[in-house]
């Protein structure tokens, strides 16, 4: 029997504060969480988002749909983090949250410690990434981790990489990031061709993608390697890369020094991803550091093939021999993956549903661990 909130025989379902970065359609985390959110009971369990700043692409109107709220307080930037601190502490009392679940990372602790003044006993610390590219976070990180231990009640990683990195040598529990496999299962190759064309890619050309914001990490300068060599190798190819970011316009800009337009399609943030895993030929991602690494799961699910760089958490290998590690210190092998066979087969279908489960990313998995950590 699982817990309720009542009110005459009225019974409400126990409320949730997700705290994060955005609520954007192409970050990695906000998937993640929404995967979940549509899988869940909503009489048992409601999300609602306390969000640090707004984008133009957002889930915003999806999670309203289905009974969540979501606040903007305004980015600490503008407002301050006293104001941004006072206006959450603000929000945890106004609905008497039965949790609050933080997906920030180092600063994850900031928001728990006024979680914990505002009385909430479920208290979540939640670290999808394996290091910061903020000075001021490293500066205090020490001070960081040791509020986390203080205030967090729960503490989860999406990978063992990214636990150990915000949690070190305490425990922490591994909470896979769940997929809707419908969404990439039995794509249509039909599609797969009027994508292309869409485009302006023809149906005989190598189709290498990658998917991810523009940013430092995501390492697209080495894809402008890459694509260099490919092109001195007189390989027929382009590179379709989905997303956005503060990055975008000096990758674009790279691209033309190296006269490359030809070989490059930004297609900019999208909500139907797999659409695009539709008419890749390989996922490359070359990142110098990820969390997990979400798109190289969806790729697999696709049953597509990936080669990752060791940034990328191995965790994502369903073992099915689709993906490949490699370092970012030797070029040529990254080309010599690209452009040589590779071992076995692909995989039917009921493989990739038996590795899912196997290896934990099923959802309904997901959303029974959940429960658990919510205690509803």
């Amino acid at each position: 029997m699982f817990l309720v909130q009542s009110i005459g025989n009225i019974q409400k379902p126990r409320r949730v504060l997700m705290i994060v970065s955005t609520i954007g359609v192409s970050g990695g985390v906000q998937n993640t969480i929404m995967n979940v959110y549509r899988h869940i009971d909503k009489e048992r369990v409601q999300f609602d988002f306390f969000v640090h700043a707004e984008v133009e692409e957002s889930f915003e109107e999806e999670i309203t749909s289905i009974g969540g709220k979501v606040y903007h307080p305004g980015r600490v930037e503008s407002i301050g983090v006293l104001h941004f601190l006072r206006e959450l502490y603000k929000v945890i009392k106004s609905e008497d949250y039965h949790a609050v679940h933080a997906h920030t990372g180092p600063t994850s602790g900031i928001f728990l410690f006024v979680a914990m003044l505002a009385g909430v006993k479920i208290r979540v610390a939640h670290s999808h990434g394996t290091s910061t590219n903020s000075r001021r976070v490293n500066r205090v990180l020490f001070l960081l981790r040791v509020l986390i231990f203080m205030c967090a009640t729960e503490r989860l990683a999406a990978s063992r990489e990214s636990g150990y990195f915000l949690y070190k040598n305490r425990s922490f529990k591994v909470v896979k990031n769940a997929l809707e496999t419908y969404r990439f299962l039995n794509l249509d190759q039909g599609h797969n061709l009027l994508w292309r064309r869409k485009i302006g890619i023809s149906d005989d050309v190598l189709v290498l993608g990658h998917v991810g914001r523009f940013s430092p990490e995501k390492n697209h300068v080495f894809l402008i390697r890459l694509a260099n060599t490919l092109r001195e190798k007189a390989v027929p190819f382009v590179m379709v890369l989905v997303g956005d970011g503060e990055l975008k316009t000096e990758i674009m800009d790279l691209v033309r020094h190296n006269k490359l337009e030809e070989y490059f399609r930004f297609i900019g943030t999208q909500r139907e991803i797999e659409k695009y895993f539709a008419m890749f030929d390989i996922l490359l991602l070359p990142s110098t550091h990820e969390g997990f690494g979400n798109v190289a799961l969806e790729a697999q699910v696709a049953r597509k093939r990936v080669i990752a760089s060791h940034g990328v958490s191995r965790d994502t290998d369903l073992g099915l021999g689709l993906i490949k590690f490699l370092s970012l210190t030797n070029i040529d092998d990254w080309i010599n993956a690209i452009l040589g066979p590779w071992p076995g087969t692909i995989p039917t279908v009921d493989d990739v549903l038996n590795s899912l489960e196997i290896n934990g990313f099923a959802i309904g998995v997901a959303v029974q661990e959940y429960y658990e950590i919510y205690a509803v």
